[in-house]
């Protein structure tokens, strides 16, 4: 599926009735020609940090890569059969595909080398695949037998998950953390998601039209977004990932878009620089920009990206500004000490911090506020020596942090109640 660079901003997609790979900002503006081929471009999957993107070519049988701006394109096997959906493990070295013709899962070395059979049997007409890394698992649905399955990373263990109510599966995404799969239905033009065991079954978009075919999908879980393709329509849509808000986002040029998936990292790394203030780069640390220059001591930082703003604490506020640097200002600015790490809920529309205050005037505290600073509420007061770093889990309802005062790392629930030595 292809995708959208959260902090560049980019979706990018492939069109078969084109031939074409094109991307767009998340809006579905500034639409870019990256690749025009002989060929029917179908799966595509991105490896940011690589960058590097990946797709498969229905017609000629191959799989292929190339630098994300379209340069560099790479043939790395033939694979004799129809290649469709494809997804990366860029850190494990491995891709994965399905083989609509041969009826297989298969993968092999990112450079096209080492391939191997996953499943074999009892398959027919596999169409999209996705991956759980942390889980171990690989996901995928089959247009003939109409089910979505799973199965270990090697192949192992097929399990049945959703095998009634469906007649056409295609696309599918994870939202692991939260424990959920979505997928697409040409024949019923639905989107549909469940648990990620197959249980728990909704209807998110119903059918809209016997013009339109709903696709590929992919998941902004941070930004809370779900993007699409309609092929039969011939239109790329978002909403929110309960289903929403639709929005059209790119409606003209397009004549068969097929696959659809995200760059949720966005190609760019931030930080916090003492001395200099708010810098990014590349990925590879290339491209260094300075962003932000402030005059007090800068900490923890963190990213909004669905709403294109960067949070940082630093002394006695905690201040936001867009991705690029401009508009600074303070969202949070009287109460605080010494503000350090930071962290964001963007789901929840709330922002964490910890506070070491100077342990006479000032308590050291952990508190969240909403988005905008307003809400502000003290979590946890007491058994504190010097707060600094904070992490979330917003799936399990945790939050973690470092007390380096305590010798300590602790967690309580995201309301600061239960808090327990870790």
């Amino acid at each position: 599926p292809a995708a959208g660079a959260v902090a560049a901003g980019k979706i990018y997609w492939t069109d078969a009735g084109t031939n074409r790979i094109q991307r767009s900002r998340l809006d579905g503006t500034g639409v870019e020609h990256l690749v025009a081929m002989v060929g029917e471009p179908y799966g595509i999957a991105l490896a940011v940090g690589g960058g590097k993107m990946y797709w498969t070519d229905a017609e000629t049988d191959r799989i292929r890569r190339a630098n994300l701006d379209g340069s560099g394109i790479e043939d790395l096997l033939v694979t004799g059969s129809s290649p469709n959906g494809i997804a990366v493990d860029a850190a494990g070295g491995k891709m994965y595909w399905t083989d609509y013709g041969a009826d297989k899962i298969q993968r092999a070395n990112l450079d096209g080398s080492a391939v191997e059979d996953l499943v074999t049997d009892g398959l027919s007409n596999p169409y999209g695949i996705a991956l759980d890394l942390a889980g171990g698992k690989v996901y995928w649905t089959d247009a003939g037998t109409e089910k979505i399955q799973r199965a270990n990373l090697d192949g192992s263990h097929v399990e049945d998950l959703v095998f009634s109510g469906l007649l056409n599966p295609r696309g599918i995404a994870l939202d692991a953390a939260a424990g959920k799969m979505y997928w697409t239905d040409r024949q019923t033009d639905k989107i549909q998601r469940a648990n990620l065991d197959g249980t728990e079954v909704e209807d998110l978009v119903t059918a809209e039209s016997s013009a339109s075919h709903r696709d590929s999908i992919a998941v902004d879980t941070a930004a809370g977004k779900m993007y699409w393709t309609d092929r039969g329509a011939r239109r790329i849509q978002r909403a929110n990932l309960d289903g929403s808000e639709i929005e059209d986002l790119v409606t003209a040029g397009l004549a068969r878009p097929y696959e659809i998936a995200l760059d949720a990292a966005g190609g760019k790394m931030y930080w916090t620089d003492w001395e200099r203030g708010i810098l990014r780069a590349d990925l590879d640390g290339s491209g260094v920009e300075s962003l932000v220059s402030v005059g007090v001591e800068l900490r923890g930082i963190t990213l909004h990206v669905a709403g294109g703003t960067m949070y940082w604490a630093g002394g006695g506020a905690i201040r936001r500004a867009r991705l690029d640097g401009s508009g600074p200002r303070e969202v949070v600015a009287s109460g605080l000490e010494g503000a350090r790490g930071i962290a964001l809920d963007s789901a929840g529309g709330k922002i964490y911090w910890t506070d070491s205050g100077n342990h006479s005037s000032a308590p050291d505290k952990i508190q969240r506020a909403n988005l905008d600073g307003s809400g502000v509420e003290d979590l946890v007061t007491t058994g504190l020596v010097a707060p600094r770093e904070i992490a979330l889990d917003v799936a399990g309802g945790k939050m973690y942090w470092t007390d380096p005062g305590a010798k300590r790392i602790r967690r309580a629930n995201l309301d600061g109640s239960e808090v327990k030595t870790w």
